[in-house]
């Protein structure tokens, strides 16, 4: 995320107008992200209080935000046994592109209007995008997402894939990492072209 942040802001890249571009690296997120400097503390939308600086056009300026909760997600393990403890048409793979995240209980803040821009976003730039949508009959942990997301802003949960989550033994893909790192290059670049020619369209 931070490599993708800074690979925006070289040189020859559009800088939308108005944009600022903001990563958060949450601690605690793991015990449940309620310290006083986790996700789910005010310290977010304090900081963004003063970049705005004004408070009367601050709520305008979270309607025009956007977030990218990015996290990991469980690629289909190879194990026969294991398959179907995904969706059958949502079996996502290492090195097959980052996933997007949704759950029917909203243990993912990901919506069908919130993922649009994403999409378009990812196809300009190449990147292919995967679905991660766990099963409505079985336990799904969750992200920061829906607790960010209660300021306002739209919000999409994606992931890389991986196997064996929170073992000793947890495998991902590099070359979903390369792909991460293009997309929040393309989403820090293109955000705020694409959002205003949404609200152009509309």
């Amino acid at each position: 995320m931070l490599e993708g942040l800074a690979d925006s802001l070289s040189a020859g890249n559009e800088v939308g107008e108005g944009a600022v571009r903001v990563i958060a690296l949450w601690d605690n997120e793991e015990i449940g992200s309620t310290s006083a400097y986790g996700a789910e503390s005010s310290f977010l939308e304090n900081i963004m209080q003063r970049i705005v600086g004004d408070s009367r056009i601050y709520d305008q300026a979270i309607a025009k935000s956007y977030l990218l909760s990015c996290d990991m997600g469980h690629a289909v393990h190879p194990a026969p046994d294991h398959a179907g403890k995904h969706q059958s048409e949502h079996k996502p793979l290492m090195n097959r592109g980052p996933a997007i995240k949704t759950n029917a209980k909203i243990r993912y803040a990901t919506t069908a209007p919130t993922t649009f821009i994403l999409r378009q976003i990812a196809a300009q730039a190449g990147v292919p995008l995967q679905e991660l949508s766990m099963r409505n009959d079985m336990p799904c942990g969750s992200t920061i997402g829906p607790l960010v997301s209660k300021l306002g802003l739209r919000t999409v949960d994606i992931g890389c894939m991986q196997l064996s989550m929170h073992s000793i033994r947890e495998t991902a893909g590099a070359e979903d990492v390369s792909s991460l790192i293009k997309l929040f290059e393309a989403f820090f670049q293109h955000y705020a072209k694409a959002d205003k020619a949404l609200i152009m369209d509309d």
